[in-house]
């Protein structure tokens, strides 16, 4: 990390806050999208969701996924440290419009890669781990002060970008392809050795997932989120934001939806005396197809 920051001290130093962003998605829906299935499996769903306006927010790799499918993500988020990191993003697709906001901790090869686009520079905090403070104050607040913490400090990159998406002001935010999960052992074993994976019940869903335990963690998130936003209450009631999972992974506290539904959900020539008391998924039952 050390490492890292020292290379891109120079660049972040020209370069605008993400927090500076805050705010300016106020009362309108954000699709926050990682690379897990649902992403290529609900396409097409994403796709008219974008057309009727939904703020969409990129996590790492999906960004090549929606750019090769005509769907430009109005910002791309990424933490990793990590070199490979800089293989997610495909140069022919990188356009000098594109906006990504970056960890300071980045890959100082994703800078660069990134560089004819928009970039707007965070990094995280957990006042309550002595650790990561005492790393902030050595690597962050020496070079730059506090002006570029913008979220929490969380295990995954998909959870930084929905606490992003709340401080953004959406009011409605929809999860896909955050499944955090695997619905099979050969899949799972692709990323972790299986001493590391741990089964998992999915109630909403009635099946057995394989994760680990960072992901397990990760999952749990929504409920300290719920502490960091006191008013952004989950039930879909007036004027109240809330939140939609149409991953069906381990994410908790988010109503669980496809995608389909969504889209019945924004679609502009719904009968507005067709909109019933809300069902048990957080969707008007009229718009839940599941329901």
């Amino acid at each position: 990390m050390a490492f890292n920051i020292d290379q891109n001290t120079e660049t972040i130093k020209k370069l605008t806050p993400l927090k500076s962003l805050y705010g300016s998605w106020e009362g309108q829906p954000c699709l926050v999208v990682g690379a897990g299935p649902s992403l290529y499996s609900e396409i097409e769903h994403i796709k008219k969701l974008a057309e009727y306006g939904v703020k969409i927010m990129a996590v790492d790799k999906s960004f090549n996924f929606l750019k090769q499918n005509g769907i430009k993500p109005d910002i791309t988020v990424s933490i990793d440290v990590q070199n490979i990191i800089v293989d997610m993003f495909d140069d022919s697709l990188i356009e000098n419009d594109d906006v990504f906001a970056l960890n300071v901790f980045n890959s100082p090869m994703v800078y660069e890669k990134l560089g004819k686009a928009k970039i707007y520079p965070f990094a995280t905090f957990n006042p309550n781990d002595k650790m990561i403070s005492d790393i902030n104050k050595k690597l962050i607040e020496s070079r730059f002060g506090t002006r570029l913490y913008a979220t929490h400090a969380h295990n995954v990159v998909g959870i930084n970008a929905l606490e992003i998406a709340m401080w953004m002001g959406a009011k409605q935010i929809i999860s896909i392809g955050n499944e955090l999960c695997w619905y099979n052992k050969e899949d799972a074993m692709k990323s972790f050795v299986e001493s590391d994976l741990r089964n998992h019940y999915i109630k909403d869903i009635g099946i057995t997932v394989y994760t680990n335990e960072g992901f397990l963690r990760a999952a749990n998130t929504p409920k300290f989120l719920k502490l960091v936003f006191p008013d952004g209450d989950m039930v879909p009631e007036d004027d109240a934001p809330f939140w939609i999972d149409a991953s069906f992974g381990l994410i908790e506290d988010f109503y669980r939806c496809e995608a389909s539904s969504l889209v019945k959900l924004l679609e502009k020539d719904v009968d507005e005396n067709e909109k019933v008391s809300p069902c048990d998924c957080g969707v008007t039952a009229a718009a839940c197809a599941p329901c």
